[in-house]
């Protein structure tokens, strides 16, 4: 050790090997005044290996001395001096031993002095998307989470990450105009279609849903979701329908019954859409439409009551009785099944007095 701390205080000329081998000899025995001297001086004097000494430097203050403030002041020297990336710097600091061993307060401290240290924008914006990630997963601190995110917003207003960031924030708080504001610009800056897509009917639903502006949801779906391969035919529907806009909400369900497989599904778009009908006087595509739905699943019963009503109101009795039977013979409840069969035996014996009498006073 004696002979370590000789050779290292002499100033000699030492091969890469020897002085790796002193220095490690003096850090086992914690003979810190003549390396931390050693590597104060090789440090001022630059030259070959300097990211090394500051490395070194570090992770002793770290480790032995828990001193963080000089360790920033060391890392943010680091890159100035050595002209360091984030992803070099990343590299060779954060990702050594000893620094991961000393947690993630220590990681943030040290990115948090790489951050002033940049001088290019990217370069801050690669160091604050990296503090965010420790803030998020290893320290889940979210008030600072949230501060990072602002200082990489001010930086990069179209940052990504930073967007994705606010418009969770935003969406769990309630505060609607903030979302859809984050939103519409995300629309404008992700690179992928299909996330565009996924984007625009959020952006829909939340002018529907939360903030009731139909009419802009309606443009937006018109602008951005004409070839999108999800299903927006609901939020098109119910914002159409708050419009007033009854013929496009029929429209809307006359196209994506054309994605519908199953005969229970067809059935009910059909009853909706004879609803829609009935509201606009289009009393004969509401007539086709309950047809439809009764034809396309037998075991669905809830056309029969207002199919029956359209034709008692036009006065089509041969009509209520073809459905009657129609009913009666779907029906499960033998009960019911006897109440129907009445009521058809009840019309028939009225048409039947009323012809009659129509007879007598001819």
């Amino acid at each position: 050790m004696l002979e370590a701390v000789s050779r290292i205080s002499a100033g000699g000329k030492l091969s890469p090997s020897e002085e790796a081998a002193v220095l490690a000899e003096l850090e086992a025995n914690e003979c810190w005044q003549p390396l931390l001297r050693h590597l104060d001086g090789r440090i001022a004097r630059g030259g070959d290996g300097l990211d090394q000494s500051y490395i070194l430097a570090i992770r002793i203050r770290l480790q032995y001395f828990k001193d963080t403030t000089a360790a920033q002041a060391l890392a943010s020297d680091l890159i100035r001096r050595c002209g360091l990336t984030f992803r070099q710097f990343r590299e060779r600091l954060l990702s050594d031993d000893v620094i991961q061993s000393a947690g993630p307060e220590v990681e943030a401290s040290l990115i948090e002095a790489a951050v002033g240290a940049f001088d290019l924008v990217g370069e801050k914006v690669a160091a604050l998307e990296r503090l965010a990630t420790v803030f998020e997963k290893r320290l889940f601190h979210d008030q600072n989470l949230f501060l990072v995110f602002e200082r990489l917003t001010q930086l990069d207003p179209d940052n990504l990450k930073a967007l994705r960031y606010f418009k969770m924030v935003f969406s769990q708080n309630n505060e609607w105009q903030q979302v859809a504001r984050i939103l519409r610009r995300m629309i404008e800056v992700v690179p992928g279609r299909h996330e565009k897509y996924r984007l625009a009917h959020d952006l829909a639903c939340a002018l529907v849903y939360h903030l009731n502006q139909p009419r802009d949801a309606l443009v937006i779906l018109e602008r951005y979701c004409r070839e999108s391969p999800l299903d927006v035919s609901q939020v098109e529907y119910d914002a159409a329908f708050r419009t007033g806009d009854l013929k496009r909400c029929i429209q809307v369900l006359h196209t994506a019954q054309r994605s519908v497989r199953d005969d229970a599904g067809r059935a009910v778009i059909q009853l909706r859409m004879a609803e829609l009908h009935r509201r606009t006087g289009d009393f004969q595509s509401m007539e086709r439409c309950l047809e439809e739905s009764i034809e396309a699943w037998p075991v669905f019963l809830d056309p029969f009551e207002p199919l029956i009503q359209l034709h008692l109101n036009s006065g089509r009795w041969d009509k209520v009785i073809q459905l009657l039977n129609n009913l009666a013979q779907r029906v499960q409840d033998k009960e019911l099944v006897a109440q129907i069969r009445e009521t058809v035996r009840r019309v028939e014996s009225g048409l039947n007095d009323r012809e009659s009498t129509h007879k007598k006073n001819r």
